[in-house]
């Protein structure tokens, strides 16, 4: 009998697949071909960009930033394709450049792509050092902006401290 997959669960295992680089773009393209709905299209997105290479990271993260044209379901899916299989090693490079992106992004863009792009890309780093930084430097930057920094700053704090509590192997 066997398990039966429909659209949504192919394109979960597909993604993980890719952003663990067991498919690729090839594998994307012919569920894209099968899928051909604006669900599938959007999916799609995810997936190529979850793909576990910088330069792949790197032109989803070019994308969030500066493709005006994406939809707020396409920015979700390619900010979830650059995030995706946790790999710090691939995005960690983009941590300070987000802080210098933010308060253009927030000045130039629709309030709703800019939260989504200053909540979604927010760096998931080791420490806040960044984040108090910005918020330190920049006491004049919308107040909306502001709070969206200073909540992802406690989600990332509260992150670290589960992290430290955590047992470290090897010991």
């Amino acid at each position: 009998m066997g398990l039966a997959l429909d659209a949504d669960l192919r394109w979960q295992l597909l993604t993980a697949l890719a952003a663990t680089g067991h498919a690729g773009e090839e594998e994307i393209r012919a569920e894209r071909e099968r899928d051909d709905t604006a669900a599938g299209r959007t999916a799609s997105i995810r997936a190529l960009a979850a793909r576990p290479a910088p330069q792949v990271r790197a032109a989803a993260w070019e994308a969030a930033w500066a493709d005006t044209t994406l939809t707020n379901d396409h920015l979700d899916a390619t900010i979830g394709g650059f995030r995706a299989g946790g790999r710090r090693d691939l995005i960690s490079g983009f941590d300070e450049e987000y802080f210098t992106r933010i308060l253009p992004a927030w000045r130039s863009r629709s309030i709703e792509i800019a939260r989504r792009l200053v909540v979604g890309l927010f760096p998931a780093s080791d420490s806040l050092g960044l984040s108090d930084a910005w918020l330190q430097g920049n006491p004049d930057a919308p107040a909306a902006l502001r709070r969206l920094v200073i909540e992802q700053r406690d989600h990332l704090a509260r992150d670290l401290r589960v992290r430290a509590a955590q047992p470290r192997s090897g010991r």
